[in-house]
Parts: structure tokens; C-alpha cells; sequence
């Protein structure tokens, strides 16, 4: 995990990264933030398992769904202040998972961010745990056709550092994820913005429109812009975490906050 901006501060913004990826992917947009907003607020990032500097155990133990959503709580908990979390990608289905697993400190965040995601991503592939050599055979092939089409919307030399075993544990995971009444019901309760790429090769922007409206978030698409939007075009990726911070500053100003 790593930290820029103070240890104490009125707001945090943490950054979950998607596959095929790790931390550096949101190098961009906290350099860019940090600079307008002259370090006043924290911002935090850190590498999934299997990603950059947090590497696959041997054999893919710890590499679970549920282990993940709690690496995602730690984080959070780590994060001083009013939170706005971020995910990119394949990391928003990590998202709604904490939110259903941890509902109250869900509704404690001040904004949520997703970019370039829908709650039918990644693709409905078989358990990797499931019996017989030719199950994990026609999985890894599916897995490893799902992983290229992720690698083609990715234009960033953080991108594809990531394993195709890792890809296989975490596309495993999340397969067999589903976005839950209970979830979207907690999502509705937080401040969300949705924002798309309207070249997205990997996620049509007409599927984050539809998530969007299933959760009441604002949405927004950029022309041209494609699945790596907050990598490659930073500053627009930053309005709707600004906005966020704004809501959150509005907030801790009514409440009497340290604002």
C-alpha cells in the first residue's frame, strides 16, 4: 500500500486497480490530483494479490474472492477521513462485493468512482475449481480468450504484467459474482459516478449506462476514449472524483466537520 498526501487529512481517495494491472495504472491521475489539489488530501494505492509487488501464492491459496474483498477493507480502513474509493474495470465487481459484504461502511463512503465497468463484467466463465482436466482445459482457454480481449483495451505499459494464472484466479472468483438486490440497494445510498469510454472495446458504454442507472449514479462517456480512460486521459478522469471530494466537503461542512 502506498500513500501520498498527509497521514491525517479531511478526505482519502483509494484507488482499486483492475486485472492485468497494479498500482502504477493510477500513477496519472493521483500525480494530477495531487498537483490541483496541492497535497491537501490522501490518496491511496495498492497492488491486488498477484499484481506488481503482491505476488500469487504458490498454487493460487489466498487468492479468493473473499480474501480479496478484505485486502479491499483493510485499505479502506487505513484511509483517514472522508473516503472516496475508485475502481477501474473488473475491480468494480470487487467493489459491489464489499459493499454487500460490508453494507455499513459502504453507506460511510463519501463518493464512489467506477470507470470503464458494468455489473455483468467479467465474462460468465466456469469455476476453475471445478473437476476434470478438460473443464480447467476449455476454462483456461476461455479465460485466456477473455484475458486478450482485456490486453487489446489496455494501451498503458503498466498493463498485462499480470500472469495468465493470476488472470485464471481472479477471472475464477469473479465469474461467479452477481450484483445482488442487497447490494444495489447499498449502492444507491452513496454518491456514484459512472464514467465510460465511448470506444471501450471491452466494456460497451451502453452497458455502464444501464449499470449507472440500476445503482442512481451520474453518468457520463467520453468520445474516442477507451477502457484505460483514467490511464490515458487523466484530467478528465479527475472531474468525477473532484466532484466526490466536493460532496464530501459540502457534507463534513453541514455536519461540523474537520473541513
Amino acid at each position: 500500500m502506498t500513500r501520498l498526501g498527509p497521514a491525517s487529512a479531511p478526505a482519502s481517495v483509494v484507488y482499486v486497480h483492475g486485472m492485468l494491472s497494479d498500482a502504477r495504472y493510477w500513477a496519472p491521475l493521483v500525480d494530477h490530483l495531487h498537483a490541483r489539489l496541492d497535497g491537501a488530501i490522501t490518496q491511496i494505492v495498492y497492488d491486488q494479490r498477484g499484481h506488481g509487488g503482491s505476488r500469487r501464492s504458490a498454487g493460487g491459496v489466498g487468492m479468493g474472492l473473499a480474501v480479496f474483498v478484505e485486502d479491499l477493507d483493510a485499505v479502506v480502513a487505513h484511509a483517514p477521513g472522508a473516503v472516496v474509493l475508485v475502481a477501474h474495470s473488473v475491480a468494480i465487481s470487487l467493489v459491489t462485493a464489499w459493499v454487500e459484504r460490508y453494507p455499513q461502511r459502504a453507506r460511510a463512503l463519501a463518493g464512489l468512482v467506477l470507470f470503464n465497468g458494468c455489473p455483468d463484467f467479467p465474462p460468465r466463465l466456469p469455476s476453475v475449481m471445478s473437476t476434470g482436466r478438460a473443464t480447467r482445459r476449455r476454462f483456461r482457454r476461455r479465460a485466456q480468450r477473455a484475458v486478450e480481449l482485456l490486453s487489446s483495451g489496455i494501451a498503458d505499459p503498466v498493463a498485462c504484467e499480470a500472469d495468465l494464472d493470476v488472470a485464471l484466479d481472479v477471472l475464477a472468483a469473479y465469474g461467479r459474482l452477481r450484483l445482488t438486490e442487497d447490494a444495489v440497494g447499498t449502492l444507491r445510498t452513496i454518491p456514484t459516478w459512472v464514467l465510460a469510454g465511448r470506444g471501450d472495446p471491452v466494456v460497451a458504454a451502453g452497458s455502464a449506462e444501464r449499470f449507472a442507472e440500476q445503482i442512481w449514479a451520474d453518468y457520463d462517456s467520453v468520445p474516442e476514449a477507451g477502457h484505460s480512460l483514467p490511464y490515458v486521459n487523466p484530467v478528465r478522469a479527475a472531474e468525477p472524483v473532484l466532484a466526490a471530494l466536493e460532496v464530501a466537503y459540502r457534507t463534513q461542512r453541514q455536519d461540523g466537520g474537520p473541513w
